[in-house]
């Protein structure tokens, strides 16, 4: 098998008929670890058996997909093609395998929704304890990230839907043919402070005086970035020297709680975040012009009835919480 051959390959009758999904499982898992060993271990299999998987899988296909390398088991260009269309097939297998559950008993299904940190605040909770109530045992699992991770596992079929802050509609996420963008409500972006904070006693506040203290932003390629940037520039302001730039909720309340930065962060998460005690809304106003909220599908994706049911809730959590 030549190392060097070409990402082609005719996929004919005798490869398609001899080709098994469980192979295919091992290669999908083998490709997300880079490892034979973490592959077996988290399969409950052998490391023989996924070591023989592969290379019967690559026998069938008479394509080299992994090089054995230092750094653990790396895809070749053949192996990263195949790997895109087995996502989007192991994405199809649930989808059919939740159809024919619902099908067999009303009430049961999976729904895998990736969420940001806007989503989180109460849009998704609420949906879920709303799913929970009516529908018990459909699994929920709840995967966080940042946009661009989010939306390429929708677009693999890895993901359901993708909740909270929607991209913009000059991004690419957004002009994707393949994506359906539904807002449910719009936000803006607000200024936290540890509740014992310094600047609290200070009375009138304005930015420039607040450049110099550590500051929490999100990641460069947000939407949310580039709002605060606007807000920095009508100021006439570069970005903060010193900075920290995270998305993970946790860390950024910690941070917060135990030393004197400032975080940005959706209006409705701080609003939260105040009523529990653990950070001050600093008395600066809204940031920003509005930001589109909602939720976003695969379009070529249908839907399963669990799924179907998860919106449902969403809807109806927003008319009950306009």
């Amino acid at each position: 098998m030549a190392k060097g051959v070409p990402v082609y390959f005719e996929m004919n009758d005798y490869v398609v008929n001899r080709l098994k999904l469980r192979p295919l499982v091992i290669f999908d898992m083998v490709l997300r670890t880079h490892s034979v060993i973490q592959a077996a271990d988290l399969l409950n299999l052998s490391q023989p058996a996924v070591t023989k998987a592969i290379k019967e899988l690559e026998s069938q296909l008479n394509l080299l997909l992994f090089d054995r390398t230092s750094r653990g088991m790396q895809p070749t260009q053949a192996g990263l093609l195949l790997g895109s269309r087995v996502k989007i097939l192991l994405a199809e297998m649930r989808y059919l395998a939740d159809d024919i559950n619902s099908f067999q008993q009303a009430g049961r299904g999976h729904v895998v929704v990736g969420t940001l940190l806007s989503g989180s605040a109460h849009l998704l909770p609420e949906a879920i304890i709303q799913l929970k109530n009516q529908s018990p045992n459909i699994v929920v699992t709840v995967i966080e990230g940042t946009t661009q991770a989010l939306y390429s596992s929708l677009q693999q079929g890895e993901l359901d839907l993708v909740i909270g802050r929607l991209p913009s509609k000059m991004s690419g996420f957004y002009q994707v043919s393949n994506f359906q963008h539904v807002t449910l409500y719009k936000e803006q972006l607000s200024l936290v402070v540890n509740p014992q904070h310094e600047l609290l006693a200070l009375g009138l506040l304005e930015l420039p005086g607040l450049i110099d203290y550590p500051w929490i932003l999100p990641l460069r390629t947000t939407l949310m970035r580039s709002l605060i940037m606007g807000y920095f520039n009508d100021y006439g302001l570069a970005e903060p020297e010193n900075l920290i730039e995270s998305v993970s909720i946790l860390t950024n309340v910690n941070i917060l709680l135990n030393s004197n930065a400032i975080c940005c962060v959706s209006s409705l998460v701080a609003k939260q975040l105040e009523q529990y005690g653990l950070v001050t809304i600093l008395p600066l106003g809204d940031i920003g012009e509005p930001i589109d909220v909602g939720y976003s599908y695969r379009k070529k994706g249908n839907l399963t009835p669990a799924c179907q049911k998860f919106i449902h809730c969403l809807h109806q959590n927003m008319l009950s919480n306009p």
